[in-house]
């Protein structure tokens, strides 16, 4: 049951050696559904990016579950992640990027799709049944 769908386009070119974060504020209760990562050519594994939710305490909840390294790095990859976590008014959703080569801007490019929950599916979420 949602409200509608939307999509949030985050794209950076990163000027080399730098780092910062793109951020995206649903301004309602969302269920994010799908995350595409892309990391353009010839980035050689300099660029890492870290896709989370952050919540008004400062808890961050990482997006899509990672098994040895803790941030996403290539170079000319592309990660679809499926989810199924849950953004409430307050929360943020971020991506930290960074470039850690000294010579070259580099770049990347993230597809964000949610569903908008309508008020009732809210209320039950606020009330622990749907948050992670």
């Amino acid at each position: 049951m949602t409200a509608g769908r939307d999509s949030a386009w985050f794209a950076k070119d990163i000027d080399p050696a730098t780092a910062g974060t793109l951020t995206y504020d649903p301004t309602a209760h969302v269920r994010l559904t799908r995350l595409l990562m892309r990391i353009y050519d010839g980035a050689a594994l300099a660029v890492t990016l870290d896709p989370y939710i952050l919540e008004p305490d400062g808890t961050r909840r990482r997006l899509g579950r990672r098994v040895g390294k803790t941030l996403f790095d290539g170079d000319s990859d592309e990660w679809p992640i499926n989810l199924s976590d849950l953004v409430e008014p307050g929360d943020v959703i971020c991506i930290d990027y960074s470039n850690a080569d000294p010579g070259f801007v580099r770049s990347f490019a993230a597809l964000l799709d949610y569903d908008k929950l309508p008020a009732p599916v809210a209320l039950w979420a606020r009330a622990g049944g749907g948050r992670r």
